[in-house]
């Protein structure tokens, strides 16, 4: 039976998306790396890698995450992994779409929506 030898590096990919492109890079990293140990050589190579990242004693700025799955800045890496730098919101999606639909009754016609509910008026079955 022949042993599982470990590899001796790990290769993953840190990306950063921002409104204007896509910036990736691919690390080889020694097995046992975190995801802060990937950002830590990231910015020795290119300082637009140094962004600050949420922690405990830190105001909500960047998150991480693994293949779309929030992580903390000391989770161990696999190979193949992809780190995602997660830009913080500029707007709530909950509080804007509630605008939008405020705003979507304001310009309606009266008879369409009531006045004292939030949804569209409701008739009863045609008989």
């Amino acid at each position: 039976m022949a042993s599982i030898k470990a590899p001796d590096f790990l290769t993953v990919e840190l990306v950063l998306a921002t409104n204007a492109n896509v910036q990736m890079v691919t690390l080889k990293l020694p097995p046992g790396s975190c995801v802060q140990d990937a950002l830590s050589i990231a910015a020795q190579q290119d300082p637009r890698w140094m962004v600050p990242i949420s922690g405990a004693d830190s105001p909500p700025t960047w998150g991480l995450a693994v293949w779309n799955q929030r992580v903390s800045a000391d989770r161990l890496l696999e190979e193949g992994d992809r780190i995602e730098l997660l830009r913080p919101l500029i707007a709530q999606p909950k509080e804007d779409r509630r605008d939008r639909v405020d705003d979507q009754r304001a310009a309606a016609p009266r008879s369409r929506w009531r006045p004292d509910a939030r949804g569209p008026l409701r008739r009863g079955p045609s008989v």
